[in-house]
């Protein structure tokens, strides 16, 4: 951080993501800009006039302010240092958009049991590994391990176990004993870690779908979804079945109102396997989301009676 640095942050302060910024900006002895992040306009007013170094803001909020200035850019914005992207996963076509207008955008990976962050993208890295959460920051420890809680090696998936003297070791109620061991946690989140360090986070354990014995990471049926030119917004999750257990289903934003979902389910068919394509879908006027923008994925799976 810088003396002068402006840190805009619209997450609300209830939220790990938004205490910390405000705590950062105290420690270092800088300023610290609150905004509602539901509201674009305001938020690229304080862009542009607030002198904004720094930013804190969630995949939803970074899309709204895309699709309502055509020239919110890096270019316009000659103070701006770093956009932190957290709170979820961002998709591949997001991170694109803001790369074609010169955003400094980061990706970044972490939860409140580790006080925020675990991994950030290096601002050099960022083109490179578009889609990785970054490296672990200084003094946190990344090992990805199987069901047995043994570690893997490079490139292959597991759960991520994060340490630190940021993380927790133990709740307050005593639940969940079991995702403590070897002064690591267990996030239960799905994740590899590359040959260079960084970690790509795949799933959430509890949003991954177990089809027929197959697993269905929610994120990559997302991310083919949104290739299609139709498609605004989408949701995968897992609806419950007698047969295989779960089924995929998808919940969508439409661009074009009068667009046909059997183009594109067959878009889907060209990315992916079988398995991964949603049987269960519905077209809504928004997905349901909190206040941080995050999207409510078991609201989402209500959208679907009795499954259907």
């Amino acid at each position: 951080m810088q003396a002068d640095d402006n840190w805009l942050c619209p997450v609300p302060l209830y939220h790990v993501g938004g205490v910390s910024a405000v705590l950062r900006c105290a420690d270092a002895g800088t300023c610290v800009t609150l905004a509602d992040g539901a509201d674009a306009a305001e938020l690229l007013r304080v862009f542009r006039d607030e002198r904004v170094t720094l930013a804190s803001l969630v995949p939803t909020v970074l899309r709204r302010l895309l699709d309502a200035d055509a020239a919110f850019s890096g270019t316009s914005l000659p103070a701006l240092r770093a956009i932190l992207l957290g709170g979820g996963p961002a998709d591949s076509r997001l991170l694109d958009d803001a790369a074609r207008r010169a955003l400094p955008v980061l990706s970044t990976y972490g939860l409140t049991e580790a006080a925020s962050q675990v991994a950030t993208m290096p601002l050099a890295d960022a083109a490179r590994k578009r889609g990785a959460a970054g490296r672990p920051l200084q003094g946190v420890r990344v090992s990805i391990r199987d069901d047995a809680g043994d570690v893997l090696p490079p490139g292959e998936r597991g759960t991520i176990w994060i340490s630190g003297a940021n993380v927790i070791n133990a709740y307050l109620d005593g639940r969940s004993p079991e995702r403590f061991a070897d002064g690591f946690f267990n996030t239960g989140d799905i994740g590899r870690m590359d040959e260079e360090d960084f970690l790509w986070v795949e799933a959430r354990r509890e949003d991954l779908i177990l089809s027929g014995g197959e697993n269905v990471i929610p994120a990559e049926v997302e991310n083919a979804l949104l290739a299609h030119p139709a498609v605004r917004e989408a949701c995968v999750v897992g609806l419950a079945d007698a047969e295989w257990g779960q089924r995929v289903a998808a919940a969508l934003v439409l661009g074009e109102p009068d667009a046909d979902i059997r183009n594109i389910e067959a878009h889907c068919r060209s990315l992916l396997a079988g398995y991964k394509i949603p049987k269960r879908w519905r077209v809504v006027d928004a997905l349901p989301k909190n206040d941080s923008g995050k999207v409510l994925r078991a609201a989402v799976a209500a959208l679907f009676p009795d499954g259907v």
